[in-house]
């Protein structure tokens, strides 16, 4: 690998993904080769057989963590996270939520060429749901499901989340209602007795990792705030690093940030602030999708470079320090490292209509993507 794939009847993005052992569906989709699938189909649920994809080499942090259906004549059903591979999330901190379905005795078949969004539909139509629990795994990552007396046939996950520790990081959630282009719906209709490998990446480890090479000043050491977790929406994936500057308002302390920020939001809307002096400070949990770009936040870091880069004539500007260049080119190297599906850096006012960055700081990007291999926003 890497390899070409024709998209066979009946295939999805996940099975394909599973089938290359490729951690998540959406690095083949993303893979800057497919460029002209995406244009073709605009959201992965439309693929169709006979497209040709082309899968990239998976990726090393991904280890798969393995969730296996015992069979049924067992007295439990078994849920197993790999407890041999490290990369996999840590063993009795994931807590799963469950639904228990059994078929209607006339069920809506699904229509051929159905999206991912009306099979979902129909799905919800052909099932009765029996209840819905919650399990956590033990230390040995297994969760043990009595299902003897159940007449349950099948089953879905439909939520998975670490609350062990803080902050409380959300793995996977199947939302609802679905919208065309949210992406095909893993983990459902999951059938009682056989045997299911999925994957999940260790969250938590990645951020840890990401932390220790950068140096962070950890929140826990600057903030005063207590953020809303409960509130807030996870994302992963990430696709564009986008650049901000404090502007006019000045802010050069990262508290200012947060006080500023805590008043609208459950958390600072940045992922990341450079000082000054080029140290770097842990925002928003990275396992949390920002507030930095209005209604276009998803898969998107927020990087802020503390000052006011514009360059107005009837104000005090700053310039842009080399321990801000070099923090810049420092947290871009360790996030493409961290999440091969980034492609793209960009300024806020790629965006939107704005000043920010500034143009001072805005004219350095084009260098930072010529230096790292990344593209401008699609305009």
């Amino acid at each position: 690998m890497p390899a070409e794939h024709i998209i066979q009847r009946n295939e999805s993005l996940s099975t394909i993904a599973r089938f290359y052992k490729i951690a998540d569906w959406k690095s083949i989709w993303m893979d800057p080769r497919n460029s002209t699938l995406r244009q073709a189909r605009k959201v992965p649920e439309r693929i169709r057989p006979g497209d040709r994809l082309f899968i990239p080499d998976p990726s090393p942090r991904s280890t798969p963590a393995k969730l296996t259906v015992a069979p049924p004549d067992q007295a439990s059903t078994l849920l197993w996270f790999n407890p041999m591979e490290t990369d996999a999330p840590c063993l009795g901190e994931l807590k799963v939520k469950l639904s228990l379905y059994k078929k209607k005795e006339r069920g809506v078949p699904f229509a051929p060429g159905a999206s991912a969004w009306e099979e979902w539909e129909l799905f919800q139509s052909s099932l009765l749901p029996l209840g819905h629990f919650e399990a956590r795994a033990d230390t040995q990552g297994v969760i043990r499901l009595n299902l003897r007396s159940s007449p349950a046939k099948e089953f879905s996950i439909d939520l998975i989340w670490d609350d062990a520790h803080q902050p409380p990081i959300p793995y996977f959630s199947n939302k609802w209602p679905r919208k065309p282009g949210d992406g095909p719906i893993p983990w459902q209709a999951l059938e009682v007795g056989q045997k299911h490998i999925l994957t999940l990446p260790n969250k938590r480890h990645t951020v840890e990792q990401i932390a220790t090479k950068l140096q962070l000043v950890r929140r826990k050491q600057w903030g005063s705030k207590k953020p809303d977790y409960l509130k807030m929406e996870g994302d992963w994936d990430y696709t564009d690093i986008v650049i901000h500057h404090s502007g006019n308002s000045g802010e050069k302390d990262p508290s200012q940030i947060e006080s500023k920020h805590m008043k609208k939001w459950e958390d600072v809307g940045y992922h990341y602030l450079v000082r000054s002096d080029g140290a770097i400070y842990e925002g928003r949990h990275l396992a949390f999708k920002g507030s930095h770009v209005e209604k276009q936040n998803t898969h998107k870091i927020g990087v802020l470079v503390m000052g006011d880069f514009e360059s107005n004539w009837w104000d005090s500007d700053d310039d842009l320090s080399a321990g801000q260049r070099n923090a810049v080119r420092k947290i871009i190297s360790t996030l493409k490292q961290a999440f091969p599906t980034i492609l793209t850096l960009g300024g806020h006012k790629d965006y939107k209509n704005t000043e920010c960055p500034g143009d001072l700081l805005y004219r350095e990007l084009g260098g930072l993507r010529k230096e790292f291999e990344l593209k401008a926003p699609a305009k």
